[in-house]
Parts: C-alpha cells; sequence; structure tokens
C-alpha cells in the first residue's frame, strides 16, 4: 500500500490505477482509511507526516458539504451523496 498509494508530496494516500500505473489525483475521503484503520507504515509515524495529513484534511473540509467521496465529487467541490441535504 505504501509503495502504490502514498503521496510523499501532499501527504496523502491516492488511489492508483493499475492500467496507467498512476495515482489518482484529488483528495477523497478514502484518503484517509489507512489512518482511520491502523495500516500505514511505522516510517510515516512521524510530526511531518501527520502535519501534512491534517493539512489535507483541512483543505477536504473547505469542500461544500465535505470531502467529496469520488472522482465525480471534485468539479463541483460538493459530494454527490450530500448535495440534496446542502
Amino acid at each position: 500500500m505504501h509503495v502504490y498509494m502514498w503521496d510523499e508530496s501532499t501527504s496523502q494516500w491516492r488511489d492508483y490505477n493499475l492500467l496507467t500505473e498512476t495515482q489518482t489525483e484529488g483528495y477523497y475521503a478514502s484518503s484517509l482509511l489507512p489512518v482511520w484503520a491502523g495500516a500505514w507504515d511505522e516510517s510515516l509515524r512521524n510530526e511531518a507526516t501527520r502535519q501534512g495529513i491534517l493539512a489535507a484534511l483541512d483543505d477536504a473540509l473547505s469542500y461544500v458539504c465535505g470531502a467529496p467521496t469520488s472522482e465525480y465529487d471534485v468539479p463541483r467541490r460538493k459530494s454527490l451523496a450530500v448535495w440534496a441535504s446542502c
């Protein structure tokens, strides 16, 4: 997971496209799944990484109605899951 999904420049995990062998751009709720599951690499458990993760989360919370849940949410900066409730 660390080798393919971790993006050092943004301090977040990204989806990995097996066809293009690239990481998916953008922030999604799944970006924090490794933290929630306690499945992140020991080498990342430091203050710099924590600050980067918090900065990415802060940016995601600036989206209207919360963090996007798929790539379709990003252009609108609004999650389809909560579109009607906002």
